[in-house]
């Protein structure tokens, strides 16, 4: 959006509306769900 805004596609007096839908935030609260199909890993090596 900050682009759209930058790029003057919006004018001076028109009303824009953002609907925010969670974002980073809401993808902890399905950790579980995200992470079940991923094999877990080492961080060093062995």
């Amino acid at each position: 959006m900050i682009d759209h805004v930058r790029k003057g596609e919006f004018g001076k007096d028109d009303h824009v509306v953002l609907i925010h839908t969670g974002g980073t935030p809401a993808l902890f609260a399905y950790h579980e769900e995200l992470v079940r199909g991923i094999p877990p890993r080492r961080l060093l090596p062995e």
